[in-house]
């Protein structure tokens, strides 16, 4: 038996993955951003 709603069923899941994925690499990015002025700040240097 075909359920009739996969297409959204599968879209939902699409989209969720496609926000979720983006999430991490913002976070990722934003992490190595924040070690390197960190490590700016360690040695005393301007960001």
């Amino acid at each position: 038996m075909a359920v009739p709603h996969i297409g959204f069923i599968l879209a939902a899941y699409a989209l969720t993955l496609l926000v979720l994925g983006g999430t991490i690499l913002a976070l990722v990015y934003d992490q190595r951003t924040q070690k390197k002025l960190l490590a700016r700040l360690s040695r005393n240097e301007q960001p």
